[in-house]
């Protein structure tokens, strides 16, 4: 809405088809997610910390495993991704989707700990839904103009970049310090890696 308000229904065309990817790309993480919540919540029940932060840390390490590599393909091969799938038309949708791409994989990386925050801190994730969704919209609401459909792709990375943040600090505060960065290195060197090989072939 506003992106048609703002600038027109070409640009929002062109973000409506780089946010395709997001769409399709959530139904992994959100099939995640509504397989642990019930483990989750029934570990909880029963008091079993040591065994939240494990399941945590085990589903953490695989969706990161996941994420990294996505989102620096995803980044790397915009311009022929949005071509294969949406045709030359939507062309000018790439740059959008190079930035779009890692709002997928923070999803990704928090979406185990949004299954447990959901449960059982769920007043302090709807005050962070709720602030986001302001942060949101007021930035796009002041961004939009100055750099376009890039802006909204850059506030929805940073929306779900608070989320995870938020999420990730309430869970390690009130219920179990589960490890996070000591897993993250190994898939971002391999990730870094993997896009320098990428890098070479991207045409």
């Amino acid at each position: 809405i506003i992106i048609t308000r703002m600038l027109d229904y070409t640009q929002t065309g062109l973000y409506t088809a780089a946010y395709k990817f997001f769409d399709i790309l959530n139904f992994f993480p959100a099939s995640v997610s509504h397989v642990l919540f019930p483990v989750l919540a029934g570990l909880m029940a029963k008091n079993l910390i040591s065994d939240v932060k494990s399941t945590l840390e085990k589903y953490i390490k695989l969706m990161t495993a996941v994420a990294l590599p996505l989102a620096v393909g995803g980044m790397l091969l915009a311009k022929p991704l949005m071509l294969l799938i949406a045709g030359n038309d939507f062309a000018d949708a790439a740059p959008t989707l190079s930035i779009l791409i890692w709002s997928v994989a923070i999803l990704f990386i928090y979406i185990p700990v949004n299954s447990l925050i959901i449960s059982q801190l769920t007043k302090k994730a709807m005050l962070i839904t709720g602030a986001n969704v302001i942060i949101n919209i007021v930035g796009n609401i002041i961004l939009i103009p100055i750099y376009g459909i890039k802006a909204a792709a850059i506030m929805t990375v940073v929306s779900e970049s608070l989320q995870g943040v938020f999420y990730f600090y309430f869970v390690r505060k009130n219920i179990a310090d589960f490890k996070f960065f000591s897993i993250l290195w190994k898939p971002l060197l391999a990730s870094g890696i993997m896009g320098l090989a990428v890098w070479q072939v991207r045409e």
